[in-house]
């Protein structure tokens, strides 16, 4: 699902944010992620995506979400967790000049490209409890295992080393911001330092910070909202972005 707001000020919209969910979010759950860049860049144009696991679906919707950047000239992108960081993996390949209007690159919570397969089971029925409990089903103890089996049978777009090399060449040197939260255990510390060496390795210039901040997986500005504001206000000081 796409959605889209407007900042709060009457300015002509150039400046863009697009951000790229993760799997298991709704509009809902992304809304305070929307309403945050609201208050942070109150003249911009705020989309947001959902994305989807079928592949010319997801390919239709990201279509979408580029028919909103008519007028912009700077863009943000943020991404959440490997799902979102797929979509953006997506993006690039449906539009190649998309990196002239890219100023700052936000990853949130992934991609955690060298993940167990104990994590990628952990993560695949994280994602599959999120998507019911946040369209307020409860699951029964009895169900839990199932729903954990039939989760682990979907692609859950992992990405490789390999494929990130690759993206990241692609990709704009603009200032790259990774967040991590202190208390998870799908993308700890260490994988956001990893994947920050593999964005530096395919474009040397290229300024990464690494953030960790309390919380856990894609619940940081609720965990940590002064942390979150400072760790994003400081990439775009960072960057070329004009605001």
């Amino acid at each position: 699902m796409i959605e889209s707001m407007a900042g709060g000020k009457s300015a002509p919209e150039s400046t863009g944010v697009l951000i790229l969910g993760f799997a298991g979010s709704s509009n809902e759950t992304l809304l305070p992620v929307r309403q945050f860049y609201s208050r942070l860049l109150p003249s911009s144009r705020i989309v947001s995506t959902t994305a989807v696991f079928d592949t010319t679906a997801r390919h239709a919707q990201l279509k979408q979400a580029l028919h909103q950047r008519d007028g912009v000239e700077q863009l943000l992108v943020h991404t959440m967790s490997n799902h979102g960081h797929h979509a953006w993996m997506s993006l690039l390949d449906l539009d190649r000049d998309i990196g002239r209007r890219l100023k700052a690159l936000v990853f949130d919570c992934g991609p955690a490209p060298s993940m167990s397969a104990e994590g990628r089971a952990e993560a695949a029925a994280r994602t599959a409890f999120s998507a019911v409990l946040g369209h307020g089903i409860s699951v029964p103890r009895a169900l839990q295992d199932s729903i954990r089996q039939a989760a682990m049978q979907v692609d859950w777009a992992w990405q490789t080393d390999e494929d990130i090399l690759k993206l990241a060449a692609k990709e704009s040197a603009v200032p790259t911001l990774c967040l991590c939260g202190q208390s998870d255990s799908l993308y700890p510390e260490r994988a956001a330092q990893h994947f920050a060496a593999l964005l530096q390795h395919g474009i040397p210039k290229r300024a990464v910070r690494v953030e960790c901040l309390p919380g856990d997986h894609c619940n940081l500005l609720q965990s940590d909202p002064t942390g979150y504001e400072n760790a994003i206000a400081q990439l775009l000081r960072e960057s070329t972005l004009t605001l």
